[in-house]
């Protein structure tokens, strides 16, 4: 069969944090005539438990730094926290999904660690568009080439295993100690399962099929890298054993820091690319996740700026089209890997398990998680452009995985989700007309504190609270890599212990 994305040889995906599409996109068409987002009149009740309780409606800001920096502190993201979201006040297993509890749950979270108290009415806040945009470059890339408003989180779970679902098409599972197995929902269940959770995820991904293609003789695989992976600072795919076994390998790694991909859109750009975002200012960068909450480890002030997401979008969008011959070949996808507790309209469907019958004890992921933020650009998308699947499909980040098998003829599938994930087409057709979108019509974010610093690498540093996750994720994988054995050494005998973050 014919690839479904006609002329493309590369699929580069810009994966950010924790965004609804709401949130981000749910403004981009208020006469909600192309796309399925919102009217403004959206209204849920503060207290979804209470029949009397008052509502709470979706709003904009004015373009500034209050929006720019909300909802904070971080909203609940726990599998207990989005079932609430969703459901309530119904029960999970039995009620169905109201999108009623995201104003409850957000109000009855944590203060933050300054002190600042969650205000139930930031959850629902939403992105204006147009010329004083906080979100400048997603509105007018998603306006100029294509939005998807059908693509959902893989699951209702938190990062960790959202991203594990867009390599290897399951969450993964483990077995407790009484040796039952269940699949990996929040953070921990990764984490919290030995010292070193780098490489501990051993599921097949979509990089050994890509590396497995790459050695038969095809007229789709010329001379260049099967795959790469770009970081900024720690790059969660390498808790996947696969992308770990591939960092800093002496020959032929596939995990580089994000300068490279800069460089290797000029002549060397892989099949496929994926790229990390900066997830906390531990290098002394400001992060550009666009995740809500703190920048620091401790998830302390300042709080993270979306104008600084926005300047990264910028950047790749600017890199691919400084070298037209590559960026007429390469589509673009950005998305986000959940929502993040953030507010959305639109209720998930049920969704294909990637388990089989009786393999995992408890959730198997036959539902999936609120709608995500999805943009797909290339100059032969024509402007305007809303993707979706033939109903009653959605997208879901293994879509990325059945696409990258259609295209380049890899086989599979990897579980029976991407089995039964729609893939990517009609988006390029043979005989399209070029995009007039110029980048000169592309607005750059002003953030002065980034800007000069954004493409390059950082010095390695020393945490300073080994017991918390990620200092602990940095030491047992960086430090090894920087011969200080004696520091990596020392750290494992003190026996610290992970912790949810």
């Amino acid at each position: 069969m014919a690839p479904p994305l006609y002329g493309i040889e590369h699929i580069v995906v810009l994966m950010l944090e924790n965004r609804s599409f709401d949130n981000v996109l749910g403004g981009l068409y208020p006469d909600q005539s192309r796309c399925d987002g919102l009217t403004g009149k959206e209204a849920i009740p503060l207290d979804p438990y209470d029949p009397n309780s008052p509502l709470v409606s979706v709003w904009q800001g004015d373009p500034g730094s209050a929006v720019e920096v909300m909802p904070y502190p971080d909203p609940g993201e726990l599998f207990t926290d989005m079932n609430q979201q969703i459901f309530a006040p119904s029960d999970p297993q039995t009620g169905p999904p109201t999108m009623r509890g995201f104003a409850y749950n957000y109000a009855n979270q944590a203060a933050s660690p300054d002190g600042k108290k969650p205000v139930a009415r930031d959850i629902m806040q939403y992105y204006r568009h147009g010329p004083m945009s906080d979100v400048p470059v997603s509105g007018a890339l998603a306006r100029n080439f294509a939005v998807s408003d059908r693509w959902f989180a893989s699951g209702p779970v938190q990062t960790l295993a959202n991203r594990v679902f867009v390599h290897c098409a399951t969450p993964s599972k483990y077995a407790d100690g009484s040796g039952t197995w269940h699949a990996v929902i929040n953070n921990t269940d990764i984490t919290n399962r030995q010292f070193d959770p780098n490489g501990i995820v051993g599921s097949t991904t979509v990089f050994e099929l890509l590396d497995q293609a790459a050695q038969l003789p095809s007229w789709r695989w010329p001379a260049r890298p099967a795959w790469r992976v770009y970081h900024h600072d720690y790059p969660l795919s390498a808790l996947i054993k696969y992308v770990d076994d591939h960092w800093d390998v002496l020959v032929d790694g596939n995990v580089y820091y994000i300068s490279q991909f800069f460089d290797d859109v000029k002549g060397n750009l892989p099949t496929y690319c994926f790229l990390e975002p900066r997830y906390t200012d531990y290098f002394g960068v400001t992060p550009n996740s666009n995740h809500p909450g703190g920048s620091t480890l401790a998830e302390t002030p300042p709080p993270i700026d979306i104008k600084d997401g926005e300047l990264l979008l910028y950047n790749v969008v600017a890199a691919l089209d400084s070298v037209p011959d590559v960026f007429k070949k390469t589509l673009l996808v950005v998305i986000y890997d959940e929502h993040g507790g953030l507010y959305d309209h639109v209720a998930p469907p049920s969704a294909v398990s990637p388990f089989g019958p009786n393999e995992v004890t408890g959730f198997a992921y036959d539902r999936y998680g609120v709608r995500v933020p999805a943009i797909l650009i290339n100059p032969y998308i024509q402007p305007q452009s809303v993707l979706r699947p033939r109903a009653p499909q959605v997208f879901d980040h293994t879509s990325l995985i059945s696409t990258l098998r259609a295209q380049f003829g890899l086989g599979g599938p990897l579980t029976a989700r991407d089995g039964s994930a729609p893939v990517l087409s009609d988006l390029i057709v043979e005989g399209a007309p070029l995009n007039p979108f110029r980048l000169a019509d592309l607005p750059k974010p002003v953030r002065p504190s980034v800007a000069t610093r954004e493409l390059l690498p950082v010095a390695r540093a020393t945490p300073a609270d080994p017991n918390h996750l990620t200092s602990v994720i940095r030491q047992a994988i960086e430090v090894p890599r920087n011969a200080d054995r004696a520091a990596y050494i020392q750290l494992k005998e003190t026996g610290a212990s992970l912790s949810g973050s």
